[in-house]
């Protein structure tokens, strides 16, 4: 393989958007270099807008002859070309004027295009669409598959629901199933583990009789190993009721404990109190007291109960944790089967199921011809973020990627383990971490520079990382193991240089001990204090942000300090929710009311809104409840019945009308609102789209969807809140992280997931992959291996989380870790406490001396001065301005309109209209035909699109056979036989006193120097027809081609006129 294999690994801050934009116009501006032969992949849709946005600004600098950092580095990498300001221009103004075939764009919607491109070939409708949301789909699924047990006689699943029942109902749970079936399929159904093995998993779980004995067979081998141990426990405890103890000491009690643990179905292993009676029986007795033989038989039994366990525990918990989520796994098969109906009937594709179809799809010998058949007709690729790329997206972009090298073409990844957050969805770090051994010639580049940070947080985080590294190999590892190096080998280039010569930047380290992993007064005290603090300093709040690992604890800190800090400004994703909006509220409410006159408490809240809110009338709740519907407006409760009758979008805009109404029908100014109000009229037409206007159904959609939408907003005032995942890729001049002591391994009861084994053993082998409860118990079963790598996944997962939050600050980094001192369970707290450098820190002054902090540097203000005045001269760096906007009511006017097709209905049959209206609208059919083909032989395709589409007609076998024969006479059949290049449809630009032009002509054909425009036509011959085509050849002309012809085809006379200039 040549050395056309590049990878960057770039640590946080290191100037990853530079260096990948700079490789991108080095492809581009280098002789034979195209946009649309380069595919730039990023991980999110920020991430792409970001990324075209700096390739346009440096193409912009080049093109003017800006003298910076980038062009330089660029020039250079270029051989300094002395028409590389003449290559920016072309190159720009190709990008402008071609910006679909701009190729930056995620990974998800890189493999949508494609399949948009194969939706054929992958037996998909023409009019399929992509389903973003999972969730719903899931959730459609199970509402459908619950739905359709009392249409049809399953017994299977009515099986398996009436036993995940009693499942339920042994663990004293509810017997509703419904939302834990919801929760359990949305986690499950999409997931790799799950969509990999669905064929096969699906052909053995419908095998009832298989399944009946693989279930009898577990249970089986349960009650045996179980029988024996409760039997063998209840042996030693009717030992020990029938013998006499005198002479016993009290610490025979322990014997009993653990003998009735075993009853009880506990399974740990026995204390060392316990142990020791088995070395020694004499501990089993009083000091001064012989042996008669009684304390050394309880010994013997008890050895032999332990012996008895260690056989026996691996065979019970095996059996318990298969057993225990077998009921969910036929359900979900049962999903699985029930979403693809769902989806077939709705005429979508979900995302989340591109990658298994490209996996399926593209094998390595067919590669090449799935992607020119697609259209990815690419020479260059580059990959950011490739640490959160997911197997089957490697497996599937890989294929196209060895044979771009193949050809001698460039493939550039770029990515940091460091950062690899995204596990839970897909993300897998290995495929970097290992990517020089599967590929050894490739050239492997690392950034050690960090441009974002100031010195001492470089120089904290230099210096923790290693040590915890080192410190969290230790846990829980043998240093024979494979993982005993795991993070240091991750975090081997972890240490960076600061490029700038000043030393600034602030570190602060809090520790407390609280027993607590929520907001207590202590650290709520602590966290005012400090941000006070940066505040007096000179430290913007606009320049603030808060970074938490769970949303639970953003919620927390904002109810605090909404309650004891109103000076401090907030800003969360909860304050933007659709819901958060008093008029949405408002709204939300009265159509409550309309569905149902006797809700006495939305009428309440409407009233209180109404009066309290928009009229500012500051009324008590006893007022409102007393008064009834005679708050309300009088139009809202006299047109109650008709309002309900209305079609739902025109109700909402009559009650936004009605309820910015005054007393004295004066119109209330809810501009402050307006944002709110767009974004929930645009969550009404998304409901219509895809659900009938009905005020029931829409308010369903409210409560289980809409209401937790947020307004998109990018003006922030306050200090911004959100998690660290949220934060990635973003930088901040100030970050606090107040919840720094998340625990290393996830073992907490509320946060277990689902893992997905795979089971080698017989008989537990009878499936291919199950999925089990990730607990203590996996750790004793037959499962071992993958649930302790699951723990050291977890453990990179944590320790990654710590290092994106630690590298997101540019000036100030303020840390408080929670080190419960009475606990054994290692934390990232306990990591941060045993973390301490003498030289390295000095301890701060603290008003509570239960509080103990360390900081590192002085606090460095907000900055005043900026670059906007030297961005203001690239107009692809200005700054977007919110523009003011003002949502106004104003009373709907009723007019009528007639639609093109409506005339249809309303013509009668003697118009003599309608001979001429059926010759125009066969021409648009013909036209739209022959638009939509290369050759003659696509036209049965063709016809099948319209008819897909619902626009064929009684005499389409007629139109075929018509236009066949005219394709094939040969004044135009050699327009249709594929040898030359095709534009069907497309736009030229052009530009005339500064405005800009659109011209389409119907067909282009292009070989060498040589081009050919024909244009259809299907009415009689008109003197602006010829100038029209002439208009067509001066721009292919002026467009570098030497030989341009030009042709006026009326096709009902089969009539072609040449045209020349």
């Amino acid at each position: 393989m040549k050395e056309s294999l590049i990878i960057y690994k770039a640590s946080a801050g290191s100037g990853k958007t530079f260096t990948l934009a700079q490789n991108y116009l080095v492809q581009l501006l280098s002789k034979g270099g195209s946009h649309r032969y380069i595919l730039a992949v990023t991980f999110t849709n920020k991430a792409t807008t970001e990324m075209k946005q700096r390739i346009l600004a440096y193409l912009y600098d080049l093109a003017e002859g800006r003298d910076n950092d980038f062009t330089r580095a660029l020039a250079e990498r270029l051989g300094q070309p002395a028409d590389l300001k003449q290559r920016a221009q072309a190159a720009l103004d190709g990008i402008l004027h071609d910006y679909d075939h701009f190729q930056v764009m995620t990974i998800d919607k890189f493999f949508q295009q494609l399949l948009s491109n194969l939706a054929h070939e992958l037996g998909l409708s023409a009019n399929y669409r992509i389903e973003l949301d999972d969730r719903k789909a899931v959730d459609e699924a199970v509402d459908f598959l619950l739905d359709a047990i009392d249409e049809r006689a399953d017994k299977k699943l009515i099986g398996w629901i009436e036993d995940l029942i009693e499942d339920r109902m042994r663990s004293n749970k509810s017997w509703s199933v419904g939302r834990d079936l919801k929760n359990f399929s949305a986690r499950n159904v999409l997931s790799e583990a799950f969509q990999l093995r669905e064929s096969d998993l699906r052909n053995r779980l419908n095998d009832a009789e298989r399944m009946r004995c693989y279930r009898q067979t577990l249970r089986t081998r349960l009650d045996e190993a179980q029988g024996a141990l409760t039997g063998a426990a209840q042996n030693l405890i009717d030992e020990l009721d029938g013998m006499s103890l005198e002479g016993f000491s009290r610490k025979g009690q322990y014997v009993y404990a653990f003998a009735r643990k075993l009853l009880n179905g506990d399974l740990e292993e026995p204390t060392k109190s316990v142990c020791s009676y088995i070395e020694d029986p004499q501990k089993l007795l009083n000091k001064n007291v012989t042996d008669d033989g009684r304390a050394a038989n309880v010994s013997s039994r008890l050895a032999a109960l332990v012996d008895l366990l260690h056989d026996k525990r691996r065979t019970i918990l095996s059996c318990r944790l298969i057993l225990k989520n077998l009921n969910q796994l036929f359900l979900l098969n049962a999903v699985a089967a029930a979403l693809d109906l769902v989806n077939k009937a709705n005429s979508r594709f979900l995302l989340a199921k591109t990658k298994l179809l490209f996996h399926e799809m593209v094998g390595e010998q067919d590669a090449p011809f799935v992607f020119e058949r697609a259209g990815a007709q690419l020479r260059h690729i580059l990959i950011d973020e490739f640490q959160d790329t997911a197997r089957l997206q490697w497996n599937n972009i890989k294929s196209l990627l060895l044979n771009n090298l193949a050809e001698g073409n460039t493939c550039l990844l770029v990515g940091d383990v460091k950062q690899s957050i995204y596990r839970w969805n897909g993300g897998d770090w290995n495929i970097l971490q290992n990517i020089e051994k599967e590929y050894p010639a490739a050239r492997v580049n690392s950034l050690r520079e960090n441009y974002r940070s100031g010195q001492h947080i470089i120089d904290f985080n230099n210096a923790f990382f290693p040590a915890a590294a080192q410190m969290l190999d230790r846990l829980e590892t043998d240093e024979t193991d494979a993982a005993a190096h795991l993070l240091q080998d991750i975090y081997a280039d972890v240490s960076q240089v600061c490029p700038r010569k000043t030393a600034d930047g602030y570190v602060s380290v809090t520790l407390h001990d609280a027993e607590t992993d929520v907001l207590d007064a202590e650290a709520e005290a602590s966290l005012y204090q400090q941000i006070q603090m940066l505040r007096q300093t000179g430290v913007a709040y606009t320049d603030m942000a808060i970074l938490v690992r769970r949303n639970k604890e953003a919620q927390a800190i904002a109810e605090r300090f909404a309650e004891q800090h109103l000076d401090v400004p907030l800003a969360s994703a909860e304050a933007f929710l659709l819901s958060a909006s008093p008029v949405v509220q408002l709204l939300i409410s009265a159509l409550r009311c309309l569905m149902d006159e006797k809700d006495t408490l939305s009428q309440a809240v409407a009233t209180r809104i109404y009066c309290n809110h928009i009229l500012a009338e500051n009324r008590p709740m006893s007022d409102i409840a007393e008064a009834g519907s005679t708050l309300l407006p009088a139009a809202f409760v006299r047109r109650r019945a008709a309002l309900a009758e209305m079609p739902l979008f025109e109700l909402i805009e009559q009650l936004i009308l009605i309820f910015t109404t005054g007393r004295s029908n004066e119109r209330i100014d809810i501009s402050g609102e307006s944002a709110y109000i767009t974004a929930f009229l645009d969550q009404v037409l998304a409901f219509l789209d895809e659900n009938p206007s009905s005020i029931e159904a829409f308010l369903n959609f409210w409560d289980e969807e809409a209401a937790a939408k947020t307004i998109p907003s990018t003006a922030v005032d306050g200090i911004r809140i959100l998690t660290i995942h949220k934060s990635k890729g973003l930088a901040f001049h100030t970050v606090l992280i107040p919840f720094c002591d998340w625990d290393i391994f996830n073992t907490k009861q509320g946060s277990r997931s689902t893992l997905w084994v795979h089971p080698q053993e017989s008989p537990y082998d009878e499936l291919p992959t199950l999925p089990i409860e990730q607990n203590k118990a996996a750790a004793q079963s037959i499962f071992q291996t993958e649930y302790e790598q699951e723990l050291l996944m977890q453990k990179v997962d944590g320790f990654n989380a710590a290092y994106v939050a630690f590298t997101r600050p540019k000036k100030n980094l303020l840390i408080w870790a929670n080190v419960p001192s009475a606990s054994n369970k290692p934390t990232f707290g306990s990591v941060i406490a045993s973390f301490a450098d003498p030289d390295f820190a000095s301890d701060a002054d603290s008003e509570d001396a239960a509080l103990s902090i360390k900081t590192w540097g002085a606090i460095v203000p907000s900055q005043t001065a900026d670059k906007q005045e030297a961005e203001a001269q690239n107009p692809f760096d200005a700054k977007a301005e919110a523009v003011p906007f003002h949502f106004t009511p104003q009373p709907v006017r009723a007019i009528f309109k007639q639609s093109n097709k409506s005339k249809d209905f309303v013509r009668t049959e003697a118009d003599p209209d309608d001979l001429q209206q059926s010759y125009i609208d066969r021409g648009k059919r013909f036209h739209r035909l022959l638009s939509d083909i290369d050759t003659v032989e696509d036209l049965p395709r063709a016809f099948e699109n319209l008819r897909r589409e619902g626009l064929s007609g009684p005499d389409d076998a007629e139109d075929l056979a018509f236009l066949r024969k005219r394709l094939m006479d040969a004044k135009v059949s050699r327009w249709f036989d594929g040898s030359w290049q095709l534009f069907n449809e497309h736009t030229i630009l052009s530009r005339n006193n500064n405005q800009l032009s659109r011209h389409r002509p119907d067909r282009v054909l292009v070989k060498d120097k040589q081009a050919v425009v024909i244009d259809f036509k299907f009415g009689a011959p008109a003197a602006s027809h010829a100038p029209q085509v002439k208009t067509y050849m001066h721009l292919l002309q002026t467009m570098g081609y030497e030989s341009v012809t030009g042709w006026l085809w009326y096709v009902y006379q089969n009539k072609v006129e040449s045209i020349s200039l």
